[in-house]
């Protein structure tokens, strides 16, 4: 989340696939911009935020398609 809108993710991990459609009509009540990610795999953990710009890590749960 940012302050003016939301990325809904693709979690790497099955278990957590459930998420994406219970999260996502939240974020759409709270921010009039929600984007989602259409190809690959990311997990936020695997993100840092700076402010420069964001920094996203490769791993099990975050694919090079998710990361870009």
């Amino acid at each position: 989340m940012f302050s003016d809108g939301a990325i809904v993710l693709r979690p790497g991990a099955q278990m957590r696939l459930g998420e994406v459609a219970q999260i996502e009509p939240v974020l759409s009540r709270r921010f009039e911009r929600v984007l989602r990610l259409g190809t690959g795999f990311a997990d936020g953990g695997d993100m840092l935020l700076t402010p420069r710009g964001m920094f996203i890590g490769l791993s099990k749960r975050t694919d090079h398609a998710g990361g870009h």
